[in-house]
C-alpha cells in the first residue's frame, strides 16, 4: 500500500518482506473496511433470498455461494419476509451494507417494489429465478420449455387427455400454464376442463399453514380430476409440491401411478427421491444460471453499467417412476 501511494519514494523489496513477515507473526489481517472505502469495492455482494424453507430456496443459496467463492467473492444473503414491511426493512438493511451489487433469488411478494428500491441505490442488481419486464436483468429456467418437455415425453407415452395443475399468481408459473395451452391446443388436444390452477394461495413454505392449505388443495384437485367424465391419463405439475400432493391422493384413491395417471412435476427437489414412485420432473439448470447471472453481474460492477441481459436457460427433462 506504501508503494501504491502519490510520489516518488518506494520501498525496497528487503522492506517490504520484513514488515509481511512481522505483520504474519503478529496476526495482523487487512481491514476489510477500510480496503473497500479506498478501492471502492468490498468484493461483497448481497443476495435477497425469498426463503430457505421451500423446497429451492435452499439450493439456489448454496449454488450462489459456491460459484461466489469460486470467484474470490463474498455472497450475504439476507431472508425475506413474506409482508411488504418486512421486506422493505430487509431491502433497507442490506442498502447500508457496503455491497458491489446485489441478487434477488426468486419471486419476492413484493418483488417490483423491490427492483425499484435496489434501482435507487446506484449499485447493479440482477433476478436469479424470475423473469422480469424489459430493462431488469435476469437469468431464469425456460419454463415454457420445461413444459413442453413434459408434454413430449408423455405424448410420446401415448397420453393425449392431458391435465395442468398450477399456480397462475406466481409470474414464470403463469407463463408455464400458457405454453401448455398453446402446445395442446395446437396438437388439438386441449380441454380447457383439465387445467386446474391454485391462484390465489400464497408462496409461503416456512408457514406450516401454508404446507397444510397445499395439502388441501391438492386433494381438491385430484377429487376433480378423477369426478372429469373423461379422466385424463396424465397430470403435468406446475411445481413438485404439487405433485407430491396429487400422488398422495390419487394413491389414497385407489389410483395407480403411473398406470391409471401418470404424474410429471417441475424443480426437481431433494423430496423428488422420497416420493412413492419417484417423481419424474423438469430439473433446474441452476449452475448455468448462476454462473451466468455472476458474470452479468461482475462485468456491470465493474463498468458501472445496470444489467440488462435477460437470459433464459433450457431444463432437463428427467425421468423416474411416476410417468
Amino acid at each position: 500500500m506504501l508503494n501504491a501511494r502519490d510520489g516518488d519514494i518506494r520501498i525496497s523489496r528487503e522492506t517490504q518482506d520484513r514488515v509481511l513477515k512481522a505483520a504474519e507473526k503478529l496476526g495482523y489481517q487487512r481491514n476489510e473496511l477500510a480496503f473497500a472505502i479506498r478501492s471502492k469495492r468490498s468484493g461483497l455482494v448481497g443476495a435477497i433470498n425469498r426463503s430457505v424453507s421451500g423446497s429451492m430456496g435452499s439450493v439456489f443459496a448454496h449454488q450462489l455461494q459456491v460459484q461466489a467463492h469460486e470467484r474470490g467473492i463474498e455472497v450475504l444473503c439476507g431472508l425475506m419476509w413474506t409482508d411488504r414491511t418486512g421486506m422493505a426493512r430487509q431491502v433497507a438493511a442490506l442498502e447500508d451494507q457496503l455491497f458491489d451489487g446485489y441478487v434477488i433469488l426468486g419471486e419476492p411478494v413484493n418483488l417490483p417494489e423491490t427492483i425499484d428500491k435496489l434501482a435507487q441505490s446506484g449499485k447493479p442488481f440482477l433476478c436469479l429465478g424470475s423473469v422480469q419486464d424489459e430493462g431488469i436483468g435476469y437469468v431464469c429456467t425456460d419454463y415454457p420449455r420445461g413444459v413442453e418437455m413434459s408434454i413430449d415425453y408423455l405424448w410420446g407415452k401415448g397420453h393425449r387427455r392431458i391435465a395442468y395443475l398450477g399456480i397462475a399468481g406466481i409470474k414464470a408459473v403463469a407463463h408455464m400454464q400458457e405454453r401448455f395451452t398453446q402446445v395442446l391446443s395446437g396438437r388439438g388436444c386441449f380441454d380447457p376442463s383439465l387445467a386446474y390452477d391454485l391462484d390465489g394461495l400464497a408462496y409461503t413454505p416456512e408457514d406450516m399453514a401454508f404446507m397444510q392449505k397445499l395439502h388441501l388443495e391438492t386433494r381438491k384437485a385430484a377429487t376433480q380430476i378423477l369426478a372429469s367424465p373423461e379422466r385424463p391419463t396424465a397430470v403435468v405439475c406446475g411445481a413438485d409440491g404439487l405433485a407430491f400432493g396429487l400422488v398422495k391422493a390419487l394413491t389414497r384413491a385407489g389410483v395407480r401411478v403411473p398406470q391409471d395417471i401418470a404424474v410429471t412435476g417441475f424443480d426437481d427437489s431433494r423430496e423428488a427421491f422420497w416420493c412413492s414412485p419417484e417423481l419424474t420432473t423438469v430439473r433446474h439448470p441452476l449452475e448455468a444460471i448462476v454462473d451466468s447471472g455472476l458474470t452479468s453481474l461482475m462485468n456491470a460492477i465493474e463498468t458501472g453499467e445496470p444489467v440488462t441481459d435477460q437470459q433464459l436457460v433450457a431444463p432437463e427433462f428427467v425421468v423416474r417412476g411416476s410417468a
